[in-house]
């Protein structure tokens, strides 16, 4: 009865509507002061603001976040309440409903306009009625604004998915990365980081669940610890978490004999391929999502095109130590050296849960006064990777083929039914670049098989080959059977590079490992290009190619897995 009557109550205190508020103020705290004025105390209220008077100057979170990152940007905003949040509501009922004092379930939705006639929506945040200082539930957020603020002065690329919004009576789409704070009860930064990942994915992919936090919680195995309260999750519990949801994991831990930037290479060519990762940091005991990375920094790819730079470049001797254990040949000194793009990049952009999303860290150690969270790269000691099931090519494998490939002037002899992985090519083909010595940069990145089909489809049309800008030959790729997802290098010299083009590529089939024959599926240089495909009457791997009778091949690099946000602030 206590409890019917208090809802009761409530309702006569603020009335269930949905309310937009236009600001006539540019002024983010008097925007903080008029917000207030429609949202019910409990999303504004803290255990410590209820229960002792805070000291003069003092904010909370909550308000630092909006008056810092979201009200200086946004024109309008429609206030629903109540909200019924699928991720809030799987956590209550595990959780607070238990409770002897009670704790509501209905949340408070915020949608962001840009504008004042609500045409350009920023997103929203949910505002969760639990005591902590952490209110924020699940939110979608356009990362433009947050770019923007985050003083780098660089264009970024972000992995997004699509999220719809309903709203009086229309729908909105978003492209947002998930986001949410953790109630550090129920769910800690590594549960947020996990429903990060699948929530995500549920939004690419039609057959991938949409976990909410609740089953996120129940997917954690700790037969030996209770779930609730969470005194955090082990690399190991995070993992298999996500190997239950469904995905195959990989774990990068950083080790001492690593190159520097090799494990910083990695995870950017996991971010390319359109897969957040999660990262940790044993040190700070947190874990952040990093789904996005700036531009490649042009002055470090001049740098390393100086033999005597190693900041940037390994040379390929140490990149192949692998391949020569294995009988591989030896790359003289004088042949041109492999720069990864990925080598060149200095920010990451995270989802820290402590932080407002789409947070940058640099790629090398910085001193911060401020010694909390993951600051900067050199602070993440483990990157987890969530993959698809059947895929069995790590990055690391895919590499090591990459740069055998673009480094030698020829392919290896061996047929597709030989030994080894390399498959026969002309022996009079040349190196991806015109010149024998000028150094190569190479993307590498992951992608399906459909999405890269409808990148050759639209770069390789009747109309640019007839102009003989791409080789029309370029189109018997588009038939061959490809793996769902592939693996992809994109080849070229600097002043191609510049261009935003690429020279050359190479595909390679995920489900394959190296020990298999034809892990290459399809190869592209300026002067032919050449593929693997089963011949019909024999059903044996038979190799195709084809010389180009317009000029070469001169292709955008790939960018369709991540969407660029440029940076107004420059």
């Amino acid at each position: 009865m206590e409890k019917a009557k208090r809802y009761r109550i409530k309702a006569l205190q603020f009335e269930p509507s949905t309310r937009e508020i236009l600001f006539e103020t540019d002024s983010p705290e008097e925007k903080w002061k008029e917000l207030c004025r429609f949202i019910p105390k409990v999303f504004l209220e803290t255990t410590a603001s209820r229960h002792c008077k805070m000291k003069d100057g003092t904010v909370s979170s909550l308000q630092r976040f909006f008056v810092e990152k979201i009200l200086p940007f946004c024109a309008a905003i429609v206030i629903e309440y109540p909200f019924y949040e699928s991720d809030y509501l799987s956590t209550y009922y595990l959780y607070h409903a238990r409770k002897f004092q009670a704790v509501d379930k209905e949340c408070c939705r915020l949608i962001l306009y840009l504008d004042a006639n609500c045409q350009e929506c920023l997103g929203y945040v949910s505002l969760r009625p639990i005591a902590s200082e952490r209110k924020i539930g699940r939110s979608y957020l356009e990362p433009q604004i947050f770019v923007d603020q985050m003083g780098s002065g660089k264009d970024f690329f972000v992995i997004q998915g699509k999220y719809k919004i309903h709203t009086e009576g229309k729908e909105i789409v978003v492209r947002a990365m998930p986001y949410m704070q953790q109630e550090g009860v129920v769910s800690v930064c590594a549960h947020v980081a996990i429903w990060t990942i699948l929530r995500f994915f549920s939004s690419r992919f039609a057959n991938s669940k949409e976990y909410t936090m609740g089953d996120v919680v129940e997917l954690i195995k700790s037969p030996q610890v209770r779930k609730i309260p969470s005194k955090g999750l082990s690399v190991e519990q995070v993992s298999t978490a996500l190997m239950d949801a469904g995905f195959s994991t990989i774990v990068i831990r950083k080790k001492t004999e690593m190159q520097p930037g090799e494990m910083m290479s990695e995870l950017i060519a996991y971010i390319d391929s359109g897969i957040p990762v999660i990262c940790i940091s044993e040190r700070e005991s947190h874990a952040v999502v990093a789904c996005g990375r700036s531009k490649s920094n042009e002055e470090a790819l001049v740098m390393a095109e100086d033999e005597n730079d190693e900041s940037f470049s390994t040379r390929l001797n140490l990149l192949m130590q692998k391949e020569e254990k294995e009988g591989a040949q030896q790359v003289e000194e004088n042949q041109q050296q492999i720069i990864l793009e990925s080598s060149c990049v200095e920010w990451i952009v995270v989802n820290d849960d402590n932080r407002a999303p789409y947070f940058g860290i640099n790629s090398s150690p910085q001193c911060h006064e401020e010694h909390m969270g993951i600051v900067d790269f050199s602070l993440i000691d483990f990157c987890i990777v969530p993959l698809y099931s059947r895929m069995r090519l790590s990055y690391a494998d895919a590499k090591s083929v990459f740069m055998v490939l673009a480094q030698k002037s020829c392919l290896s002899e061996k047929t597709p039914n030989g030994e080894g992985y390399l498959w026969t090519a002309h022996k009079d083909a040349t190196t991806f670049n015109k010149k024998q010595k000028e150094n190569l940069i190479v993307k590498i990145f992951l992608t399906s098989a459909n999405t890269f089909k409808e990148y050759l489809r639209e770069n390789i049309d009747k109309e640019k080959a007839e102009k003989g800008k791409t080789p029309n030959e370029l189109w018997d790729l588009l038939d061959i059977p490809y793996s769902r997802f592939i693996w992809v290098a994109q080849i070229a010299d600097l002043d191609t590079y510049r261009e935003g083009m690429c020279s050359g590529f190479v595909v390679l089939d995920t489900t394959c490992s190296l020990a298999d024959s034809n892990v290459v599926i399809a190869l592209a240089d300026q002067k032919h290009f050449e593929f693997v495909k089963e011949n019909v009457r024999t059903h044996k791997m038979q190799a195709f190619s084809a010389e180009y009778e317009n000029e070469g091949l001169k292709m955008p690099l790939f960018n369709q897995n991540c969407r660029l946000v440029k940076c107004n602030n420059k």
